[in-house]
């Protein structure tokens, strides 16, 4: 092998390393980010047995907003209440909240209270324009 190979051969090296690097502190930071790669790293024989149960989770499970309008604290309490720990992960994270920190680590109690907090937020956001002088 030539000396010029070798150097690009080394250059290219050291440019992997960095990606990798940058790729993994990423991860670490960003739960999602870390999810997305752990499934683009899967390899097919796993992803083919999986196929069946990605597609149930891409379904939206539900938007509190929309259940809050609909049937009240109470109502979306009884639904929240009905969903599995990992449902209830899934919908913080449709809908932004807890960024950067790790799920799993949040109680159930703690995800119920952001959720239902967050719909009411969202749900009154902007009535103080609607409100007559």
């Amino acid at each position: 092998m030539s000396e010029t190979n070798s150097a690009q051969l080394k250059a290219i090296q050291t440019k992997l390393q960095n990606l990798v690097a940058c790729v993994v502190a990423k991860a670490a930071q960003d739960p999602a980010f870390a999810h997305e790669l752990e499934e683009v790293l899967l390899s097919d024989s796993l992803k083919k047995k999986l196929a069946s149960t990605s597609a149930k989770s891409k379904k939206h499970v539900l938007s509190p907003v929309t259940v809050l309008h609909g049937k009240g604290e109470s109502g979306l309490r009884a639904e929240l209440e009905t969903l599995t720990d990992d449902e209830l992960r899934r919908v913080v994270r449709e809908e932004g909240l807890f960024k950067g920190r790790e799920l799993k680590s949040i109680s159930r109690v703690d995800l119920l209270t952001e959720i239902i907090s967050s719909a009411q937020r969202r749900l009154t956001q902007g009535e103080a324009f609607l409100k007559n002088s």
